[in-house]
C-alpha cells in the first residue's frame, strides 16, 4: 500500500491524473488474526510516515491542488490507523 500511495504522488506531481478501477487485477493474502492484522497496520502506519518525514513529502509538493492535499491530510489522519478505531462492542 505504501509503494502504491508513493507511485501516486509522484505521478500527480508530474501532472498525471489516477482513478480508481473497481475491478479485481490481482489477488493477495489477508491477514489471519488480529495480530497479524495490527503488525501490517503498523507496517503501513511506519511507511505512510516515511513518506511523509523524507523528500517525497506530500506537503512539500506545490504542484499537487488543494483538494488532493485535503485528499492526503484525511488519508493519513484517518484513512492509516495502525488498529481498528472503531471495534463494535
Amino acid at each position: 500500500m505504501t509503494e502504491d500511495f508513493l507511485l501516486t504522488l509522484k505521478l500527480a506531481e508530474n501532472g498525471w491524473q489516477t482513478v480508481y478501477l473497481n475491478e479485481p487485477l490481482t489477488e493477495g493474502l489477508a491477514p489471519e488474526g488480529l495480530q497479524e492484522y495490527i503488525v501490517q497496520r503498523g507496517r503501513w502506519c511506519l511507511g505512510l510516515m516515511q513518506i511523509v518525514r523524507n523528500s517525497y513529502s506530500p506537503f512539500g509538493l506545490h504542484r499537487l491542488g488543494l483538494m488532493h492535499r485535503i485528499g492526503i491530510i484525511d488519508h493519513y489522519s484517518i484513512g492509516s490507523p495502525p488498529f481498528p478505531s472503531g471495534l463494535p462492542a
